[in-house]
């Protein structure tokens, strides 16, 4: 990769501080990994805002069992093909350990 290439890469990204509450996004890539630190399993998202700016999350257990699952059960998706390359409204969670993470609650057609 050509360095002349990271601005407009840094330019696409969300500062996290001034991201707003509630937005519309398309879900761009979901893929479970490790986490370096742990060792267990996380969920990283990639999202991309309808302005083209991209947010990508990792999702531990507690963002999952918390609320990613409940989420996910009430719209009916049972997979992750049901996500990706779909639109959803995304919304700030704050949980009771760590940052908050922007989680999908409804489909947008």
């Amino acid at each position: 990769m050509n360095f002349e290439n990271l601005e407009q890469i840094a330019h696409r990204s969300v500062n996290l501080e001034t991201l707003i509450p509630k937005f519309d996004a398309t879900v761009l890539a979901m893929l479970i990994t490790k986490d370096e630190k742990t060792q267990s399993d996380v969920l990283m998202m990639k999202v991309e805002m309808t302005d083209g700016k991209q947010l990508t999350q990792k999702l531990k257990g507690i963002h999952i069992a918390e609320l990613l699952d409940v989420n996910l059960k009430n719209m009916g998706i049972t997979s992750m093909d049901q996500i990706v390359d779909h639109k959803f409204k995304f919304e700030k969670t704050t949980f009771r350990i760590g940052f908050p993470r922007w989680l999908p609650t409804k489909k947008v057609k």
